[in-house]
């Protein structure tokens, strides 16, 4: 028997446990809903990422702040799209947005800022054996943002970005994930909203404290997740959970309507028609 390896990351992970459907549907089939419009706040947020990557990369190397932020304000987002064969959409508001609010984060955190470990501590692409088998391998994949010290307390720290104030669940499979990875104790959501005022909302940092104990229980429902997603893949059934099809933060699933159809004829017309096969994301 040949040994099946399943490789997903957090957001995988999460997806199959709301509706296995659809996580087969976006991460199996890497299908996407065709659309002209740009995914705004998705794509404002890997720009953020950007900046703050060139930003603590160059404070790690030993830049002072002001050089370092000015080196990631020249960084050119559309020529670099352009070298990767993509193109970058979003609209130069929107981009002078993510600007200015980079800005004023650096200066809100002038005197209490994370210190990367190093230059490699900054946007770190992680591929981590979590459980192998004579017959399965399983394969946890992610990206860390940063790892070093806030106040001198060592810690992992994940950017993000928003197009209004909310608050994530403190441990959620992400984070969980990435603290036990690190090996962290503890791990720090660092949000950056995007609304048009400055508020006391606007920056904010939540702390997650974990215990080596934690890690370990986690590391083994982890496992189980991973031991349902290749059940699934063996046996080619993928439940529909219709709990699921409202969505989240008010997107709905799209990909309901495929779910909702009963004709096999008719789903393949729909996935080709009203769908697009998507860039499968990888971690580095």
């Amino acid at each position: 028997m040949s040994k099946l390896i399943v490789v997903a990351d957090s957001s995988q992970l999460a997806r199959f446990s709301e509706c296995p459907m659809a996580w087969n549907l976006e991460n199996q089939e890497n299908l996407a809903l065709a659309a002209d419009v740009t995914n705004v706040p998705m794509v404002s947020g890997t720009y953020g990422h950007k900046l703050l990557d060139i930003f603590y990369c160059q404070i790690a190397k030993g830049e002072n702040r002001s050089n370092a932020m000015d080196c990631a304000i020249e960084h050119d987002p559309e020529k670099e799209a352009i070298a990767n064969g993509e193109t970058f959409s979003l609209d130069p508001p929107q981009r002078e947005l993510v600007k200015q609010r980079f800005r004023e984060y650096c200066y809100t955190y002038v005197t209490n800022d994370f210190i990367p470990k190093s230059p490699a501590h900054v946007e770190i692409g992680f591929s981590e054996p979590v459980y192998e088998s004579t017959d399965k391998l399983y394969v946890l994949e992610g990206r860390i943002d940063l790892i070093g010290s806030l106040q001198g307390l060592e810690c992992a720290v994940d950017h993000k970005f928003q197009m209004r104030s909310r608050d994530i669940y403190a441990k959620t499979i992400q984070f969980r994930n990435y603290a036990m990875i690190t090996k962290t104790n503890m791990l720090v959501v660092n949000y950056i909203r995007l609304t048009k005022g400055i508020s006391k909302d606007t920056f904010a940092r939540k702390i997650s404290s974990f215990t080596p104990y934690e890690h370990q229980v986690w590391k083994q429902r982890v496992i189980r997740m991973f031991d349902n997603m290749a059940d699934a893949m063996r046996h080619g059934y993928y439940e529909q959970r219709w709990d699921a099809c409202s969505g989240k933060y008010g997107y709905p699933c799209p990909f309901t309507q495929l779910c909702e159809q009963a004709d096999s004829q008719l789903i393949q017309v729909m996935k080709q028609t009203r769908y697009t096969e998507r860039k499968a994301w990888k971690p580095w």
